[in-house]
């Protein structure tokens, strides 16, 4: 297993000017449980309610998993920042696979995006469209891919994945 390192650094460093970090839940692994990932929050995180869990279902277009429900959510504050934090349990044997943070006060995009892209540096890729914008970055450091959505210029999520595995035949 590989840490999530990068997706909690991102949320100290926009944190460093306020307050450090508040929340256990940055700590943890790709590949655990969610029995796992709670303890290590120390039970900062929930599991969501029908309704969030039923709005916070991803849809897979191309995907092999075409639905996936939220199994955890958690909250991420900073004296300027406030996020949702979502986790995903997806992965192999129902491991954590994938981690949302909602940014709950959308103005604060143009606050948000110069601090991932200190971070990152330049994006990977920018995608535009109808429905909103993204930033993409690869952090090989941390096996992570980091996606910035501005979607419908109404929400702004940051999205962590692990790499795909770079083994061989």
């Amino acid at each position: 297993m590989r840490t999530t390192s990068s997706w909690a650094t991102a949320l100290l460093f926009l944190a460093t000017a306020s307050v450090p970090a508040r929340g256990d839940w940055q700590y943890t692994k790709w590949g655990m449980s969610v029995d796992e990932v709670v303890r290590a929050s120390e039970n900062k995180l929930r599991t969501p309610t029908p309704k969030e869990r039923n709005d916070l279902t991803l849809t897979f277009a191309d995907h092999a998993l075409p639905r996936l429900a939220p199994a955890l959510i958690g909250e991420y504050h900073t004296e300027s920042f406030q996020f949702i934090l979502v986790m995903y349990f997806g992965g192999v044997g129902h491991s954590l696979s994938r981690i949302v943070l909602k940014l709950k006060n959308h103005a604060q995009t143009r606050s948000v995006i110069p601090a991932l892209i200190s971070l990152y540096g330049p994006s990977f890729e920018n995608k535009k469209d109808n429905t909103g914008s993204s930033l993409k970055w690869i952090d090989e450091k941390n096996n992570n891919e980091v996606i910035a959505s501005d979607l419908l210029d109404q929400f702004f999520d940051i999205t962590y994945t692990p790499l795909p595995s770079k083994k061989g035949l």
